[in-house]
């Protein structure tokens, strides 16, 4: 069995983020809580959650067998459970019971086992028993986190739509027609998407180009000046 490919465990991580945002739109990297399991890969959507450790080495993929919540996998999380290593690092025939396998190659993930149905599709009836108490702790320490940071209310669309502002260079204030949705992006996105999605969104907000406006110059209104 060769692999001959190298990759740091922090690129495997963000290879396998991306392959899931393919199917889990909330998806998070090696989110530390109070939990004991720190999933690599976790993604939510309604109703379920999968899981995702990568592994760079045959050390690093034995020694996870050892965890107590591999040995007992009804304390883990993730209604789905997958490894992503490099190509030929792991056997099929090595996975634990119902775990599948994500393989790197040239830098991209490719499924090379389901073991929840066929191509990507899971079936809910071949779902883990999992940790439910792990995972409300895991949402609940991503939403203390925002609370502390003064921005969960921005789940309150309407009622905050207004206060969302766009700073202009002369410091007036410019009031935008932005759902939820878009003016979240803006504030929670687009330092990790790139100029390509800054220039994306500039459109969207209709802001002409004759102004320097750059995405940090965002900021929440005062909604009790």
């Amino acid at each position: 069995m060769l692999f001959e490919e190298k990759y740091s465990h922090w690129q495997l991580v963000e290879i396998a983020a991306k392959w899931l945002q393919n199917s889990y739109p909330c998806v998070f990297m090696e989110l530390v809580t109070s939990n004991f399991e720190i999933p690599d890969v976790i993604g939510f959507k309604s109703g379920e959650s999968c899981v995702i450790e990568c592994k760079t080495s045959r050390s690093d993929f034995l020694a996870d067998k050892k965890k107590r919540f591999r040995i007992n996998p009804q304390l883990g999380m993730g209604s789905y459970r997958y490894y992503c290593a490099p190509k030929g690092l792991i056997k099929l025939d090595e996975l634990p019971e119902m775990w599948g396998l994500i393989e790197v190659e040239n830098g991209k993930a490719r499924l090379k086992h389901n073991p929840y149905g066929k191509n990507n599709v899971h079936h809910p009836l071949k779902a883990h028993q999992k940790n439910m108490e792990a995972e409300f702790k895991f949402m609940y320490s991503i939403l203390r986190r925002l609370q502390l940071r003064g921005v969960l209310d921005t789940v309150y669309a309407q009622e905050l739509e207004p206060y969302f502002r766009l700073r202009l260079p002369d410091n007036t204030e410019h009031r935008t027609a932005l759902h939820y949705e878009e003016t979240a992006d803006i504030m929670f996105r687009n330092c990790k998407q790139g100029d390509n999605y800054w220039k994306f969104m500039r459109s969207r907000l209709e802001i002409p180009k004759s102004l320097n406006i750059q995405p940090f110059e965002f900021e929440t209104a005062n909604p009790n000046p």
